[in-house]
């Protein structure tokens, strides 16, 4: 899945997967474990998106900064969450994608 450029992907069978029950299923059950979990997933990862979006937004509303000498705006330091969490969004959505079609 390309984003500007970038591939986007989760690899398959690259995370920490506890097969104990879903190894006991067929493999159309272990499709439906899969998307189940997925939106579950996505679920969760799209309410982190939102929380991380308003805390980086009312550190940016604010003026906050750093209490350090430099004074670096707190923003600059949380926008990495709101970005991290919409490339991960976007690789669920794309594992969820692929299971349905039986991928």
């Amino acid at each position: 899945f390309n984003l500007f450029g970038f591939r986007l992907y989760i690899k398959e069978n690259g995370h920490i997967r506890i097969n104990l029950l879903t190894s006991r299923l067929s493999k159309k059950a272990q499709r439906v474990v899969d998307v189940v979990a997925g939106f579950i997933a996505l679920a969760l990862a799209i309410f982190m998106l939102y929380r991380s979006i308003l805390l980086t937004y009312d550190s940016y509303s604010f003026e906050m900064v750093s209490e350090t000498v430099s004074e670096t705006p707190i923003y600059l330091t949380q926008i990495v969450m709101p970005i991290g969490l919409f490339l991960f969004v976007l690789s669920i959505i794309s594992f969820i994608s692929k299971r349905l079609r039986g991928d």
